[in-house]
């Protein structure tokens, strides 16, 4: 792992996400990964703007195989503020999705569209399922929400590449693993 201290944050490179890059770009065969690389730091840049909007401060990051996950003490915001750092990353790419469809980049605006719904899935450590979590916290009914969604996600998913691959007949290697990725977060996180 290389680690690198910047003021107080501490930014941690974890040899999988090298590997996962590597992977990623030796199948990218139409030089979709550059810009899926921007729109996923894009996306955090988003979540980082919020967090210095809402006071809160920045522990870490962590660049590692399933992505970047931010380090900080949420937990000290309000439910408000961390809805709002939480649905963040998502807004920054659904507003650029939108602006990109308009000015003609569609494959700017596509990318920036499916990373924003992706987040937004309840799953494992994806922006929607802590954008649940705080809701459920508010209001509770906990349990019963997540089921609901999770058997949701889990069915719309299911049929999804179901579709997907009696149209097609095929599935991509991208497309294959990011699916298998959320279904073993759907199976580990119950």
């Amino acid at each position: 792992m290389i680690v690198l201290n910047i003021r107080s944050t501490v930014l941690r490179f974890d040899f999988s996400f090298f590997a996962v890059m590597a992977i990623f770009f030796f199948f990218d065969k139409d030089g979709t990964g550059a810009v899926s690389l921007l729109t996923c730091g894009l996306h955090e840049l988003g979540h980082l703007v919020a967090m210095l909007i809402c006071g809160a401060p920045l522990n870490g990051i962590l660049f590692y195989g399933a992505g970047i996950r931010i380090s900080s003490e949420l937990r000290r915001c309000t439910a408000p503020r961390r809805l709002m750092i939480y649905a963040a990353g998502c807004a920054v790419n659904l507003i650029l999705a939108a602006f990109a469809y308009l000015m003609g980049a569609y494959l700017f605006s596509a990318v920036n569209l499916i990373t924003g719904i992706f987040n937004l899935l309840p799953l494992g450590e994806l922006d929607g399922a802590a954008i649940l979590a705080v809701i459920s916290e508010r209001y509770g009914r906990a349990a019963l929400l997540l089921g609901i969604v999770r058997a949701v996600t889990f069915s719309v998913l299911a049929g999804g590449i179901t579709v997907l691959f009696l149209v097609s007949g095929e599935i991509g290697v991208t497309f294959f693993l990011t699916m298998t990725y959320l279904l073993i977060l759907m199976i580990l996180s119950g």
